[in-house]
């Protein structure tokens, strides 16, 4: 089978990442119709990691645009008048109603399944009211959906990141029995120093620079221990990860003089360490920050930072897809297929 799809609100495209691995697994294949973004950086990695053209880029998605019609469905509106980190100002401004001219793309392309991502404060407080009636008009266009808010740590990868998924299927599909459940957890292997890049490793005259409170690491440098459960990808290189076998929890134990003085190894985390606890591999990022260098004649890192940190979990996605797509059904921690 092939499978298309569209992006919206593309970034560097996770939702592609995913369902080409999935597809892969089965032995499928799939195909990019069209996306949709508007970010100089953001499109010129995307193109470079699926080796697209920007020629599917629809760019501006409240534009009154034909688009093809595509299997499936991703988008992704911005999440700032949603977040508890904005003012949740929701639909009541421009941004916090790109969602209906998704919808618009959505009705146009007729897609047997959608799947959006958004925060995971959307179903609640103040923004709750949006949500109910993005369900509701989902419904009046054709689709019943099916929503949970997920973690990535969850999904074997040890970061901490919820968001918020609603899956939907075209009522014609759905009454025909149809159903969808959502990914139940999985086992986790990794730990976090699977992921560190031991190229950057920080200097003992950097750290000492970040001392800015006694005892501990100040406000702009965070510290993980390796075993840790759990990440959290930012948009700025703030964080630090100790390899060494401690928890936590002792971390706060430790000044910068303790650290230094018993030359316990810290690394901080590369934009190629963002890359990989979002799912997406070091092929991605190579390409990526080479295409960067090539059209903008600029250092990668800042811009990297920022664009991976504003992605999805690939793996995260993968669960879900195996789920719609494939018709996966898990008992306890046995996945099987039918």
């Amino acid at each position: 089978m092939n499978w298309n799809y569209s992006e919206s609100f593309a970034g560097i495209g996770a939702w592609g990442k995913a369902i080409k691995r999935v597809s892969e697994r089965h032995e499928d294949t799939c195909e990019l119709k069209w996306f949709a973004e508007i970010d100089k950086y953001a499109i010129n990695s995307f193109c470079a990691i699926h080796d697209e053209s920007e020629s599917k880029n629809i760019v501006d998605i409240t534009k009154d645009i034909d688009v093809e019609e595509v299997d499936v469905f991703f988008y992704s509106p911005p999440c700032q008048t949603f977040s508890v980190a904005g003012k949740r100002e929701g639909t009541d401004v421009d941004k916090g109603n790109l969602f209906y001219n998704a919808l618009d793309k959505l009705k146009k392309s007729n897609p047997k399944y959608a799947i959006m991502e958004n925060v995971k404060g959307l179903p609640s407080g103040d923004t709750k009211k949006d949500f109910n009636n993005m369900i509701f008009a989902l419904n009046d266009v054709g689709y019943f959906s099916y929503w949970k808010v997920l973690n990535s740590k969850d999904y074997g990868i040890p970061q901490n990141r919820e968001r918020v998924f609603i899956v939907s299927i075209r009522k014609d599909i759905y009454d025909q029995g149809k159903r969808f459940e959502f990914p139940k957890k999985i086992d986790r292997k990794l730990k976090v120093k699977d992921f560190v890049d031991y190229k950057y490793k920080v200097p003992k005259n950097i750290l000492e620079s970040f001392n800015n409170k006694e005892g501990g690491f100040g406000e702009r440098f965070n510290t993980l221990d390796g075993n840790s459960n759990f990440y959290t990808v930012t948009t700025k290189g703030c964080w630090g990860v100790i390899t060494q076998n401690f928890y936590t929890k002792d971390l706060k134990k430790y000044s910068i003089e303790n650290i230094i003085n018993e030359n316990i190894e810290v690394y901080g985390n590369s934009p190629l360490m963002n890359f990989k606890i979002q799912g997406f591999d070091e092929r991605d990022f190579n390409i990526a920050s080479t295409k960067h260098v090539d059209n903008f004649g600029t250092k990668p890192d800042a811009q990297l930072y920022i664009r991976v940190g504003n992605s999805i979990t690939v793996n995260v996605i993968e669960e879900i897809l195996e789920n719609l797509l494939y018709d996966r059904k898990q008992i306890g921690n046995q996945l099987s297929m039918f």
